[in-house]
């Protein structure tokens, strides 16, 4: 099935602000792209692209004073099926998990975990653990 995909996004800042976008297709669904993916920015700024240790395509831009506005609209081929899941994923013991994984168990700047992990007990710590447990986030979050 093509899906047509799309967004826009409006930036304000008080001053110039380098930034990092992972706005982009995956590298592995690229392929299946059917028209041009390119991000178009209001006022134009010049965008260099890399990828980051998790292999995503991530944009760099030096967002200017005041206002910005990016968008994009594209089509892409697609089954149109949910992920696959591991519906009988289960909860390891926090001391467990193996060292690759470590990385993604760590806090981000991006979320407050001292002030959200009460909140998180509070939304989930009462799921059965395991696929449940991710599930219920999951839907919380969409």
């Amino acid at each position: 099935m093509r899906i047509r995909c799309g967004y826009t996004i409006a930036l304000s800042s008080f001053s110039s602000t380098p930034m990092t976008l992972l706005l982009k297709v995956r590298p592995e669904k690229q392929p299946d792209l059917r028209s041009r993916e390119f991000i178009i920015s209001d006022p134009p700024v010049a965008f260099r692209q890399f990828r980051d240790p998790f292999g995503n395509v991530a944009t760099r831009i030096l967002v200017p004073a005041w206002r910005i506005a990016m968008s994009a609209d594209f089509v892409i081929e697609d089954r149109g099926w949910p992920d696959d899941h591991a519906s009988s994923a289960r909860q390891i013991p926090v001391q467990d998990p193996p060292d690759e994984a470590l990385l993604f168990l760590l806090g981000s700047r991006y979320c407050d975990t001292d002030k959200l992990s009460q909140t998180a007990w509070n939304l989930f710590g009462g799921t059965p653990e395991g696929w449940s447990r991710v599930q219920a986030a999951v839907n919380h979050a969409h």
